[in-house]
């Protein structure tokens, strides 16, 4: 076997950059520079929206603003940093550049984050003529295109009432096992393009529906949903605004936010996500009365006809989850919105919360926990808190792409993307049914005759629960002894830890991946768990950290901290001393190689956690088999792919996880 000696290096590169473009449209990406919660409080006041932004309490905003507005925020002596001048301009160019080889580079973006495929590209997904958007004819061609290719699963398109202010519908589909007919089922709602210059959410709506229909005969997973529920899916909230955006910038980036109610101001038009009524106009933070800012609510609750048609369908149909799609900043935002409280159900949102970005890793809370700014008349506060018109409902906004993205992703993101919020697509679902989340709590290396531990977490709205669960081999060679166990009477949010003894064939080579699943049944059907693994064997430590110390690395800049840790005492951590400054170059790397030679699996897992700013900064691991001649980095569970020019399309960390992973490579 051939030998392979391994050096492991961490790798954080700072660097600041500006844009290059001209100066020629009204929006540039800034960064602000602040120092308290009270700065994010002052800017607001300005009417500047700060969702759809990168917030790092006190210290920045990462966001795009009006000159206008970046003026108005000098005024009060903020210092700003501009990042991209001219992000429309920006977003066109950028889409141009990956234009010519799409193909090419997504297989090389996709491969380099290490994307588990496990919600591979629909095949009738495809991209749109707006930077890889639809437009909004498209979107109505793409509803009609949904119901033809599965008529029995999709209705035919059909539109709220009222129309908007210029006439256009507000579109919707409902997906079920027999979507022609009103069944006495759960309904559920997705939703986007509530601002204009926000695509993405649509997009990755059509990516869902489309992985549902193609995958409902031979998925047991989306045949539970769909038979057991009504999704509906209304992918352009506000079809005026778009449609301005679609008519100046007919490639992408164009950045109108709000409806076309004309004011008579020089900047029009009323923010939908400010006139919904519970707590509308509750102060002058969350929202604006100037005509002219960006979060202007209008004259009164529900004032325009596109918050009207969302009001009345959301009475009619009486949902019991719905999400609502915005952009960026990679963070899950639920209720309260218009002031710093929980709802009297925070802790059921904490809980799906977690759930719906166990994949993605997103931040989530409400807008003050999640980043540091109240918003009233906003869609999610009105969901959930009026409760006479209609039952309450739990309702969530993610922000979806990253500060790097922004409000246009790049066409070959836009795939990669929509895969990170399949999990929250899917679980908005699973909870309006009667469904347990199976976790696998097995050692990672397991020899024979040893027990499977799992916990039983009962996170559905239909309790409470029975549930039959059932061992199922993946890989030959596995069995249980017992491979069925019943649970009666789970009540909501109950988990409950238990195992099942497995047998493996004695032949089977040390160093074997063995899989096995779970089939999970209900009064209302059965689903099937995700696919998990063990190595058959027992494992050889060739090198352990626990972070209490140095001496196993060479670092000038890296050390020891008592100020966070997994395992007490300490971490290491490449910021001892505070913030890293700008313009350097950190790296720790192990002192001593380590010898494969006789390995047939090896891994690298540790414990970790951060904060890089994006646009700019990076840590990325690597490994060297030539004693540190040359170095290739490693993809992780948590790495994505880099669009900084230095280290494009390979696996970086970067942005924010604030909770310990645990994360793994193979090597």
């Amino acid at each position: 076997m051939k030998t392979r000696i391994l050096t492991i290096i961490l790798f954080l590169l700072m660097f600041s950059y500006t844009g290059i473009y001209a100066q020629k449209e009204v929006y540039d990406k800034v960064k602000i520079f602040i120092k308290e919660p009270s700065d994010i409080q002052q800017i607001s006041e300005l009417g500047i929206a700060l969702d759809g932004t990168y917030i790092k309490k006190n210290e920045y905003i990462i966001g795009e603003f009006s000159r206008q507005d970046i003026d108005k925020i000098k005024s009060k002596d903020f210092s700003v940093e501009v990042l991209i001048a001219d992000v429309a301009s920006f977003y066109e160019k950028r889409n141009k550049q990956v234009s010519d080889s799409l193909a090419m580079k997504k297989k090389t973006v996709e491969n380099a984050s290490c994307l588990n495929d496990k919600y591979p590209t629909p095949h009738y997904f495809t991209l749109g003529s707006v930077g890889g958007y639809y437009s909004y004819e498209e979107i109505m061609a793409q509803l009609d295109s949904l119901h033809q290719r599965f008529p029995q699963l999709v209705t035919v398109k059909q539109a709220l009432s009222p129309n908007s202010i210029e006439g256009r519908k507000l579109w919707y589909v409902k997906i079920s096992d027999n979507a022609s007919t009103n069944e006495n089922e759960p309904k559920v709602l997705y939703t986007g393009l509530t601002h204009a210059r926000e695509p993405m959410g649509m997009q990755q709506l059509f990516f869902y529906m489309y992985y549902l229909l193609e995958n409902y005969q031979t998925d047991p997973r989306v045949q539970y949903l769909v038979d057991n529920l009504e999704m509906y899916f209304i992918p352009c909230n506000n079809p005026d605004g778009y449609k301005l955006n679609q008519t100046t910038n007919p490639n992408g980036g164009g950045m109108h936010r709000k409806n076309c109610r004309q004011t008579g101001a020089s900047n029009y038009w009323i923010d939908l996500n400010r006139n919904y009524g519970y707590m509308w106009g509750y102060d002058n933070v969350g929202s604006s009365t100037n005509i002219e800012s960006e979060t202007y609510r209008g004259t009164a609750a529900f004032s325009e006809p596109e918050t009207q048609a969302i009001k009345a369908f959301t009475e009619q149909m009486q949902f019991k989850y719905i999400i609502d799609y915005h952009c960026y900043s990679n963070v899950l935002l639920y209720p309260w919105g218009y002031a710093n409280a929980t709802t009297p159900d925070n802790s059921t949102f904490r809980a799906y919360s977690d759930l719906m970005t166990k994949m993605n890793g997103f931040f989530y809370g409400t807008p003050y926990e999640g980043v540091g700014y109240n918003a009233n008349g906003g869609s999610f506060d009105w969901f959930y808190g009026e409760q006479s018109t209609k039952p309450k409902i739990l309702a969530w906004s993610p922000e979806s792409g990253n500060a790097n993205d922004g409000f246009y992703p790049a066409s070959n993101r836009i795939a990669t993307i929509a895969k990170s919020f399949m999990e929250m697509n899917l679980y908005i679902a699973r909870f309006a049914l009667k469904y347990a989340e199976i976790t696998d709590q097995s050692e990672r290396f397991l020899t024979t005759q040893q027990y499977l531990k799992y916990s039983l977490y009962n996170v559905g709205m239909d309790y409470p629960t029975d549930f039959t669960l059932t061992f199922i081999p993946v890989s030959s060679g596995l069995s249980a002894s017992n491979n069925q166990k019943n649970y009666t009477g789970l009540n909501f949010l109950e988990q409950l830890n238990d195992s099942m003894q497995i047998l493996m064939d004695s032949n089977i080579p040390d160093g074997t991946i063995l899989r096995y699943l779970y089939k999970v049944e209900t009064s209302q059907g059965y689903y099937l768990t995700d696919t998990f693994s063990f190595v058959k064997g027992t494992p050889l430590t060739l090198f352990t950290e626990n972070g209490s110390a140095m001496t196993q690395w060479t670092s000038t800049t890296w050390n020891t901290t008592t100020s966070t840790y997994h395992s007490s005492p300490k971490s290491i951590t490449d910021s001892p001393s505070g913030n890293y400054p700008e313009n350097s170059t950190r790296t720790i790397t192990q002192n001593q190689s380590v010898s494969l030679s006789n390995a047939v699996y090896a891994e690298l897992s540790f414990w970790t956690k951060w904060d890089i700013e994006p646009l700019a900064d990076y840590v990325q691991i690597q490994i060297s088999t030539d004693n540190g001649s040359t170095w290739q980095p490693l993809c992780g569970q948590y790495t994505q792919p880099s669009f900084l020019s230095s280290t494009m399309g390979q696996p970086i960390y970067d942005g924010m996880r604030d909770n310990w992973v645990q994360e793994r490579f193979l090597l």
